[in-house]
């Protein structure tokens, strides 16, 4: 049987995989789901992000040489994570494969290369970042 936790925000029982993580929590996970969590802080975000951004950028430029570390570690680790990923990438980078326009919706500002399977690079759809994001993202308009 699939352990269950009580929400402390929406007071519903969900299974734990509905819960972030959170080492300090006493069972290892947040008292609040994953959907709950998420509306906080997208409150948040909203009242915050601009001050976030400012000190986000301002702890960067006094601290350079870790961020550029930090950066390269992370690169590497998507790098071995998503190996397929790197090699669509630069298939499409060194073939000049991406299109004029978008295929969606005939847009020609800000064109991305689509692939619905990394595992055949050749296979892409040129689209505009809007249709790319809705696609791939499931964006609404």
């Amino acid at each position: 049987m699939r352990e269950m936790k009580i929400c402390n925000s929406c007071k519903q029982t969900k299974t734990v995989n509905q819960f972030f993580k959170n080492k300090d929590g006493k069972n290892g996970l947040r008292s609040s789901c994953k959907v709950c969590s998420k509306k906080v802080f997208k409150k948040w975000w909203i009242k915050n992000s601009k001050k976030q951004i400012a000190r986000n950028k301002e702890w960067r430029a006094k601290n350079r040489e870790i961020w550029l570390d930090l950066q390269r570690k992370n690169q590497k680790k998507y790098r071995e994570r998503y190996p397929e990923k790197i090699k669509a990438h630069n298939f499409i980078n060194n073939n000049g494969l991406r299109g004029s326009f978008c295929k969606r919706c005939g847009g020609r500002e800000c064109l991305e290369a689509h692939h619905p399977d990394y595992f055949q690079p050749g296979l892409i759809e040129t689209l505009c970042r809007d249709c790319h994001n809705k696609e791939t993202y499931n964006y609404a308009s």
